[in-house]
């Protein structure tokens, strides 16, 4: 490892590895190694931080990922793997899910790990219809303040105000 200064101003700096080991920029504050930015062929880019990752625009932190894996946008304390917040005095944060064209569909899917390929929940839109629901025999509960209200059952039978609606 070499160690040097660049005082460099609106430049480009190259890396260029010899051999086995693959070019990246260790960071230190004093002694002490804060992280690294290395790139390779089959890993890509990779970034390496203690602590936390901090994605920022305008000198404004707008993403992090902690140090245990959670990503948050518009949070610098996510609690869950993902957590989008909103930011700048909004009362609401938006997740849009698009299709890439015009024409195209949209898919929310929600699964669990080890499970089939069919979704626990889905919500969907083309052009001529809205879907939600699931692609396994399950009920479909609507809850409000914590009560189910309504029930769809995977026969098809509604309910309301009962947990077992008959057809």
């Amino acid at each position: 490892v070499q160690t040097c200064a660049l005082p460099i101003l609106n430049a480009s700096v190259r890396l260029t590895a010899k051999g086995s080991e693959y070019p990246g920029v260790l960071f230190y504050r004093d002694a002490t190694y804060s992280g690294s930015v290395s790139a390779n062929s089959s890993t890509g880019l990779n970034i390496d931080a203690v602590g936390a990752t901090m994605f920022l625009a305008n000198s404004v932190e707008k993403m992090r990922i902690t140090s245990a894996g959670n990503v948050g946008i518009g949070t610098t304390s996510p609690g869950a793997i993902l957590q989008i917040a909103s930011s700048g005095g909004a009362s609401y944060a938006n997740a849009n899910i698009w299709a890439t064209t015009s024409t195209g569909n949209g898919y929310f899917f929600v699964g669990r790990v080890g499970t089939t390929s069919t979704s626990d929940f889905y919500a969907y839109a083309d052009a001529t219809a809205t879907q939600f629901g699931n692609a396994v025999s399950k009920r479909v509960p609507f809850v409000t303040n914590s009560a189910e209200r309504m029930r769809i059952t995977s026969a098809g039978d509604v309910g309301i105000g009962t947990s077992s609606p008959i057809s």
